[in-house]
């Protein structure tokens, strides 16, 4: 599914990426990776302002297949203040597991989008790119005889 939304936003039929999209958001395995994404990350043990966990198979699959694109409202982010070195605090927004399921399923159909239309050349907060990565791609044009010294 992923390579067709990549291969249609590639070829410019917008129509076909939005279906794909629709497609991809409501279908289970989407939904089963988004949930399965979501509960063994490092964050699987915080709770939103609902307080739920998800922690036992029942629930992943009860939370599975309770999720509904039509009638979602998110709920309001708990808010938990961090502090910082200078003794002063940040805040920080904490999303109950279901909105972060939500966010995680859409996600799994923007990026294949927003892969296809970056500059093959940027490395800056994407996804299966490093540091070592732009370093390399530093060398290999900095390394031939006719590159500026």
């Amino acid at each position: 599914m992923v390579t067709r939304l990549a291969k249609a936003f590639r070829e410019g039929k917008k129509s076909k990426v939005k279906s794909l999209q629709h497609i991809l958001t409501r279908s289970l395995a989407a939904k089963v990776l988004a949930v399965r994404r979501v509960t063994t990350n490092q964050w699987k043990n915080t709770p939103g302002v609902d307080r739920m966990l998800w922690k036992t198979p029942e629930e992943k699959s009860r939370a599975v297949l309770s999720l509904r694109r039509r009638g979602y409202n998110p709920l309001p982010l708990r808010r938990v203040f961090i502090p910082k070195k200078n003794g002063k605090l940040r805040g920080l927004g904490i999303p109950t597991m279901k909105d972060r399921v939500m966010q995680a399923t859409f996600l799994l159909a923007l990026i294949p989008v927003s892969e296809e239309a970056a500059d093959p050349n940027s490395y800056g907060f994407r996804p299966f790119r490093s540091t070592a990565d732009a370093m390399g791609q530093c060398f290999t044009l900095l390394a031939k005889r006719a590159s500026p010294q």
